[in-house]
Formats: structure tokens, sequence, C-alpha cells
């Protein structure tokens, strides 16, 4: 099996299946808008399961800060205590860390009995030995290994009589050795941290990000932990590793982590679909695309439930994300036509000509070729501001910003049935009716009005 071919296989796309198939039996499998769902199903694709996680555990994703922005807000200097040749560091920003990271406060026994009955449940017990042997706790860490004992006898041994006073130079040569036997990474891991701090390098070296940072926050100092996180996130920005955006957050770094990753794995969907909790944060060309691009797949693969949904999970998102008025969006691609968001997106649309500032309206949609809805009583599509225009004529006028589309020909509908047209016109209508003006509608908009 070639690398490409290995690298498609860890990240779900089945050798001998299509890009579409793969897509649509993720789809199926409820792979969308849901954290903690993706999280779940994720356990069987490497590679995307802990960013999901990561995400799962804000209860806004407006309030998603990354791990480097967190360490960087501590002002004051970390507490620290001595664990035998071990430092241990302490703070709220740390502590806030390890959370997000999923190891919590280890010094806690009952959340430690918590994260460790958690990774046994998974099958994880190696992992759970390591996170009890990194807060001291060798009893719970032979405990975590007796479902695999006869994998890891010599380890169990070693945690039975280890003390962590034990300083001796031929013993932890012989963690070492060791070590370097055991192809388990976290079983390694525990062998390289007994031997102490100058394997502290070989650890980071070989964990998932997640896990990296859980280790950095309890036993780097507060320098080497910044350093360490800025050169973990240039990395993962070169290799398309999306756990990295656990440490840049949705901010502008995680824009090369997105686009290396689809490069390198083809996974447009995981892509798309963090694209869409990324655009609550900061607005690009690419994150949109990438969006319209996933939604236009399920599209053509009749997927129209599996869209809907999408649409409204995405919806649901925004609300919670931006507090600000309501915009109508394009019935194609569901591009916002509120002008701060036109802004991003009007640049040359896909029809090849460049918008002209002299232009002070358009008729179709900035993002997509696809005609703007049309006014329910003269049929006629909606004309939207023309964002270069009207910043154009903002600069050479500055006193007077007034609209460049009349009120009556603005944008008005219907709270409950969707259902509208040009301002002037609803206006008129309502002025003899009740019902809404689409012929099969039964709604009655205007008595909806107090």
């Amino acid at each position: 099996m070639s690398a490409e071919q290995r690298s498609w296989a860890l990240h779900g796309f089945e050798l001998g299946k299509s890009l579409d198939q793969q897509i649509q039996s993720r789809v199926e499998e409820g792979y969308g808008l849901n954290p903690t769902r993706n999280s779940e199903l994720s356990k069987k694709y490497e590679g995307i399961g802990n960013i999901w996680s990561w995400i799962s555990r804000f209860p806004n994703i407006s309030s998603a800060e990354g791990i480097l922005k967190i360490i960087e807000s501590s002002e004051g200097a970390s507490k620290t205590h001595n664990q035998g040749s071990n430092v241990v560091y302490s703070s709220p920003e740390r502590s806030k860390c390890l959370a997000l990271c999923g190891w919590g406060d280890l010094s806690d026994k009952r959340n430690l009995e918590a994260v460790c009955k958690s990774l046994e449940d998974q099958g994880n017990c190696t992992k759970s030995a390591m996170l009890a042997t990194m807060s001291f706790n060798l009893e719970r860490a032979c405990t975590a290994l007796k479902s695999v004992e006869s994998e890891h006898y010599a380890l169990v041994s070693i945690l039975q009589t280890m003390q962590f006073d034990d300083s001796q130079a031929k013993i932890k040569h012989l963690y070492q050795r060791l070590a370097s036997q055991i192809p388990d990474i976290y079983a390694s891991s525990i062998l390289r941290f007994l031997a102490g701090p100058e394997e502290y390098n070989r650890i980071l070296s070989t964990l998932a990000i997640s896990d990296k940072v859980g280790f950095g926050c309890r036993f780097l100092s507060d320098a080497q932990l910044r350093a360490f996180l800025r050169t973990e996130l240039e990395n993962a920005k070169e290799q398309g590793n999306l756990d990295g955006i656990m440490i840049s957050g949705f901010t502008i770094d995680s824009l090369p982590i997105m686009r290396n990753y689809l490069d390198r794995t083809g996974d447009v969907q995981t892509t798309a679909l963090l694209s869409i909790f990324a655009q609550s944060s900061f607005t690009n060309d690419d994150l949109q695309s990438w969006s319209s691009h996933y939604k236009e797949i399920l599209n053509r693969l009749e997927l129209w439930h599996a869209r809907c949904k999408l649409e409204i999970d995405e919806s649901e998102i925004i609300k919670k994300t931006k507090e600000k008025g309501k915009a109508m969006r394009c019935y194609y691609c569901g591009n916002s036509l509120a002008l701060p968001d036109m802004v991003g997106v009007l640049t040359v649309n896909k029809r090849g000509d460049s918008h002209s500032s002299s232009k002070p309206n358009i008729s179709h949609c900035p993002n997509c070729p696809n005609a703007l809805p049309r006014c329910a009583i003269c049929l006629i599509p909606f004309s939207s501001i023309n964002p270069f225009f009207e910043m154009a004529r903002a600069f050479q006028n500055p006193k007077n910003p007034s609209p460049s589309v009349k009120f009556d020909e603005w944008f008005t509908w219907c709270e409950k049935c969707h259902h509208g047209g040009h301002t002037g016109h609803i206006l008129n209508w309502f002025t003899d009716c009740n019902e809404c003006p689409v012929v099969g509608c039964s709604c009655t908009c205007n008595s909806l009005d107090p």
C-alpha cells in the first residue's frame, strides 16, 4: 500500500470506494454539524476525532478560544511544586487548557477516575495508565493495565515497585531501552516519564497534539510551553493536522491547516463542516467555497434530507454566534445578502466579469450567478446594493451616506411563511388584504403584525 493510499485509509476513505460513496456512507451514519456525534463516529477514522471532541466542549462555538491564546493571556507566572525529579506547573489558564484537551485536573482523584474510566470503556487502557502515571497515581495505573496485563507484564511489574524519587542512572537507562522496544506510544511514554525530565522531548515527539498539550500544560515552564505551542502550530499548518486547530482556534491560522488537510486527504466533507464552524469567527473565500462545494455534492448525490439538515444546523450555529439583525440569503448557495457579508465575496463573479463600482445595484447573488428571489407581486427579481458602489460613493461624499436603493425597493418578508417582495409592493398589497400574495399560501401575514 502506498503512502497516499495509507493516508486515505486512515481518514475513513476505504480503498475501492469512491469519494461519493464515502461521503454518502458518513452522511447516513449522521456525520454533520453535531460535534459530539462526529466525535463518536470518528473513533474509526484516525486523524479527525480529536478536533470534534474539542469543539464539543464549547457550548457556543463563538467562545472557542485556541490553546495558544489562552496560555498567552496569562499575566502572572504559573505556580509550581516538585514531585520527585518532576516539576508540576499550574495556573487557571493551564487548568482550562487541560479540560479542553480532555485531560482535566489530574490532581483531583475524582476527575482522574472519571477520565480513566471513560478511556478504559473505549478500550484505551494504556492511555488511561499513562494519565494515571503522569498524575503520580501508580496504583491506578496498574488497575488500568489489568485487562491488558499479558501484553504489558513487565510494565505492570515496574509500576508496582517504582518510586518517583528513584534516581539511579542504571534504572533510568533500563526504562529508556524498554521504551524504545514497545510499539504502544502510551506504554512507551509511561516508561520515558519514569526515566525523568530528560525524556520529555521524546514523549512530546510521539503523542497526538491533544495529549502533547495536556503534557505540556503540566510539565513545561511558561516560556517552554509558549514556544512549544507556537512550534506545534507551525508543524500542524505544514502537515495539515486538524488537531492544530485546538492550538490556533478558528482564526486565520486555522486556514492553512484545513487547506493542507484537504490537499493531503481529499476529505472535502470534514473540511467543509469545519469551515462552517470557522465562519462563525471570520470570513474567507476558501471557507465559503468548501461549504458551498459540499452542499453541491449533497445535491448531486440527491441527499436532499441531509442538505436540508445541514442548512438548518448551519443556521442554528449562525444564530448562536452572530448577534445581529436577520438578513436575506441566496436560495441557491445560502450566501448572506447583508451588506457587510457581501463585501467579503463580491470580487469577481462566477461568470468572469468584474463588478464595477459604477453599477449601483446587482440583480444576482454576488457569490453565485443565480438570480436573486423574485418579488411575490411583480415577479421581478430583487436588486441588491452593490457594496463596491456603496463604498466608493460613501468615500466621495461621506456627508451623504444615503442608501443607493430606494426604500420602496428594499426586501421585506413574512417571518412565518418567508414569502415577500419589494417593500412598496407589499405595503400596497396589505392595504386591502391580510393574506399572503403567493398563490396557494394561506398565511395571514398582515394580521401577524401586532
